[in-house]
């Protein structure tokens, strides 16, 4: 059975899409443009909901302190993306993957 919050995401991401495509030639512009954009990544979010999951939550963090940073000072981009890279190959191994 699936997670019920992945199924959550789906019913989100349909509703988003849905609403976006109504009101794709009214004259709420900006109500079908946000929808769109939002349903889409929602779509996004539902598909790799599986490998999300099983993000560690500090890589999130960093990942999320990171992606502030980068809103606030865009040339800090040029840093955060070497920090992510680095970051994921150093993580943590499971004792299962040092058997090998």
């Amino acid at each position: 059975m699936s997670d019920p919050r992945r199924i959550l995401v789906g019913i989100f991401a349909v509703v988003l899409l849905a609403t976006g495509l109504v009101t794709w030639n009214s004259p709420q512009e900006m109500v079908s443009g946000v929808s769109l954009r939002v349903g889409i990544v929602m779509a996004v979010w539902w598909l790799a909901y599986p490998q999300l999951s099983r993000v560690p939550p500090w890589y999130a963090a960093i990942a999320g302190v990171l992606f502030l940073l980068v809103l606030r000072w865009p040339r800090m981009l040029l840093l955060a993306v070497p920090v992510l890279v680095a970051l994921w190959l150093l993580r943590p191994r499971g004792a299962a993957r040092r058997e090998r």
